[in-house]
């Protein structure tokens, strides 16, 4: 302990020393020239706070970013949740799907229970019994 409170002493002490400039100059006492040494502190550099305005935008994006993945999801399960109830209680008609184009329900409740089984914790899924 005495070793590492020995060493931070110095550290510190030197620290302190190397922030000072040394001068050393002839002075004249009494008619005698004599060697003055003066300590004068090295004002340090003022602080410059960094430029983050980039980096905000930058966050700000990417939080925008996730936002609109989120509800572009959520979006899409409630369009499943609505195809999936319609389908449901009107087996014997069609629904339109921007990949297929017009499908029957029965088709659409049969793709989506094919989805389910291998998507268990998709949101939408929950509509349906999938039976394993």
């Amino acid at each position: 302990m005495k070793v590492f409170a020995a060493a931070l002493f110095v550290l510190i002490t030197g620290i302190a020393v190397s922030a000072q400039s040394t001068t050393s100059t002839n002075c004249n006492v009494n008619g005698n020239n004599i060697n003055c040494t003066s300590m004068t502190p090295v004002t340090p550099a003022p602080f410059v706070a960094p430029d983050f305005s980039e980096a905000g935008k930058n966050m700000g994006s990417a939080i925008g970013t996730l936002v609109a993945v989120h509800r572009a999801k959520k979006a899409a399960i409630e369009k499943d949740e609505v195809r999936i109830t319609y389908c449901q209680q009107n087996p014997t008609e069609t629904i339109t799907t921007k990949l297929q184009g017009e499908i029957t329900c029965d088709k659409a409740l049969a793709e989506a229970k094919a989805y389910c089984t291998i998507h268990k914790k998709y949101a939408a899924c929950k509509l349906l019994t999938v039976k394993p």
